[in-house]
């Protein structure tokens, strides 16, 4: 046998394909809600002028921005702690109880702070706060998916509410054409519950909520895990959110517009990687450090295959649909589109190898690195961004993205260092 065919053999054999074929199977349902969505994306832009498009991608990102504190604790801290405690119903109901009372202070928090600080810039509205509502829901039945491995429902919930969205979009465009912003961004934060409600009603997680059940000691472990966890997702939220706050700033509204339909277009490549994180996480925090390592080489392999396969098709496609579907406005040539594809790309590798350590219990490692993309983001967006718009935003984005994935082992070793250090100082 060849070298690089042993080597190649060694490399299949480091794969979980078990974990694959789940992960696909994931895969393709987040691929179908996400092309639901898009259609949400492709819609709004062949209706409405390039600045009402762009208003309603800015009062979304405001809402991401909102939701902070109750995103990352639903969505990645409370499926560690159901997966972690699945064998041990009493610490599980605990969990659940504990939880429940942890996330509805931090929802009055977050209405609380958005509500005043909102309106001493000029920005409060109501479809702000419905679509944190909806984003907050949907997150948490996400987490409840993920944490008790019902991927199925969590994908149905996912597909079900983006077609809700879509179709009563479209109804609202009919009926008021460029009037229906407000309608829309509403639409968008009330599409989930319906499907959420009726699929808790027919097939409900096992939630067993008791308020003697609350203990201080298990609200102390969740917030433990969760400050760095909150942290790593304030610096992701602001980064992701950031190139459409500058744009916004130094070009306007329209070219918020033209640059969020790109943006939300290259949101594919995160398909894969969305799907594999998904189980990922829950997954690697229940089994032994040698089968997370193979549960991690399957994930890198798949989402590194699939995106680059995806490269291909995106650049023969993408002139034509911009030009000739949505609008010449909104296309800004190939180097720009291939600039944000390459950043969809490089973002997807870090998220998997963040779900890997966050299954490892070492969210402090995500954490710098998501610093370190914030500080990078900041840095070239203000170089870049006044002077080039959308292509400057481009080019900070492949930038962050790629010092974020060469952060991950920089980190790791200095981690490992300073860990053994502690360790002879101990001895």
């Amino acid at each position: 046998m060849s070298a690089p065919s042993a080597a190649r053999q060694r490399l299949l054999a480091k794969l979980d394909w078990q974990f694959i074929r789940g992960s696909s199977g994931i895969m393709m349902g987040i691929t179908l809600a996400r092309i639901l969505g898009f259609s949400f994306s492709f819609l709004l832009a062949r209706t409405l002028a390039p600045d009402a498009f762009g208003s309603v991608q800015y009062t979304i990102t405001l809402a991401t921005l909102v939701a902070i504190l109750t995103v990352p604790f639903a969505e990645q801290v409370m499926p560690w702690f159901l997966s972690h405690y699945r064998d041990d119903a009493e610490k599980q109901v605990a969990a659940i109880s504990s939880g429940a009372v942890l996330l509805g202070v931090l929802t009055l928090v977050s209405l609380g702070i958005a509500t005043l600080v909102l309106a001493l810039v000029g920005r409060l509205s109501l479809p702000v706060l419905v679509i944190f509502g909806g984003i907050t829901l949907f997150n948490t039945y996400s987490g409840l998916g993920r944490g008790f491995l019902a991927s199925g429902r969590l994908l149905i919930a996912y597909v079900a509410s983006n077609a809700l969205q879509l179709i009563a979009v479209i109804v609202a465009l009919l009926l008021l054409g460029e009037d229906a912003t407000v309608a829309v961004l509403l639409i968008y934060g009330l599409s989930y519950v319906l499907p959420i409600t009726l699929l808790q009603i027919a097939r409900p997680f096992p939630l067993r909520f008791s308020i003697r059940a609350v203990r201080w000691e298990m609200i102390r472990e969740f917030l433990r895990y969760s400050v760095p966890v909150w942290l790593s997702h304030t610096l992701f939220t602001v980064t992701f959110a950031l190139d459409i706050l500058m744009i916004e700033r130094f070009h306007g509204e329209a070219s918020v517009g033209i640059y969020s339909l790109t943006k939300t277009i290259v949101m594919g490549f995160s398909f894969v990687s969305q799907g594999i994180a998904m189980l990922l996480m829950p997954k690697v925090a229940a089994v032994n450090q040698s089968d997370g390592r193979r549960i991690f080489y399957s994930g890198l392999a798949l989402t590194l295959g699939v995106n680059l396969a995806a490269l291909i098709p995106f650049a023969l496609i993408y002139p034509w649909f911009m030009q000739t579907l949505v609008g010449a406005e909104y296309y800004l040539g190939m180097s720009f589109a291939l600039l944000m594809a390459a950043s969809g790309i490089i973002y997807s590798v870090h998220a998997i190898v963040t779900a890997y350590l966050l299954g490892r219990k070492l969210p402090a490692l995500e954490t710098t690195s998501r610093l370190i993309i914030l500080v990078t983001m900041v840095i070239s967006g203000s170089l870049l961004i006044p002077p080039l718009g959308a292509l400057g935003a481009a080019w900070s984005a492949v930038i962050s993205a790629s010092v974020g994935v060469l952060s991950y082992p920089v980190i790791l070793i200095l981690w490992r260092i300073m860990r053994g250090g502690r360790e002879k100082r101990r001895d």
